[in-house]
């Protein structure tokens, strides 16, 4: 049936007909390369930040051990050099004693305060060690918080892509506009 009607048209409407089918096929065609150019435009995206996100983290992570280090070091010399200091005092302290016959009480007394000394600096050490620990952990969790946001914005989107139910709107339409032009044409006064 369709075949009969395409082939009872002026040959001018068939040439429009032709034109306009192909035009919506190959329309069809181009929108779908474009929807998997975006697609795959989008998934190579999300790929780069993802590995960018997760490499800047794992710098984070390694920065932060590096520097977790080094203030262990400084946090066990600053317990060596106080202790050694709280000695020294108390030496001091002794060899003093000694030389002006100064002992019981006093002695005991000043000893306290040597150890007391040590003692809160001691505390201090480890307070400021709990604390820039915590401030370490604060960071990784904003640094990791950092990178799961960075991926999270680049995932893929969905990809508007051309509907074969369109495509076969667009084709019957062709074909009515090219049987509505073959009617024009052999209408009294239309010309072929």
């Amino acid at each position: 049936m369709c075949v009969a009607a395409f082939a009872a048209l002026p040959a001018l409407a068939q040439v429009a007909t032709v034109a306009s089918v192909g035009s919506a096929a190959f329309s069809f065609i181009g929108q779908t390369q474009a929807a998997n150019a975006q697609e795959r435009y989008q998934n190579s995206r999300y790929a780069a930040v993802q590995k960018s996100a997760n490499e800047q983290f794992e710098l984070d992570i390694s920065q932060t051990q590096e520097r977790v280090a080094q203030d262990s070091a400084v946090a066990s010399q600053q317990s060596l050099n106080n202790a050694r200091e709280a000695e020294a005092g108390v030496g001091r302290s002794n060899v003093g004693a000694a030389s002006g016959n100064v002992g019981g009480q006093v002695l005991a007394d000043v000893e306290q305060q040597f150890r007391q000394i040590e003692a809160e600096n001691e505390f201090n050490i480890r307070q400021n060690r709990q604390n820039t620990l915590k401030q370490y952990d604060m960071n990784l969790r904003g640094a990791h918080a950092n990178a799961k946001n960075r991926i999270n914005s680049a995932l893929p989107q969905p990809v508007n892509r051309p509907s074969v139910l369109g495509l076969g709107f667009d084709l019957v339409g062709a074909g009515l506009n090219g049987y509505m032009l073959g009617k024009k044409l052999t209408a009294p006064g239309g010309s072929e």
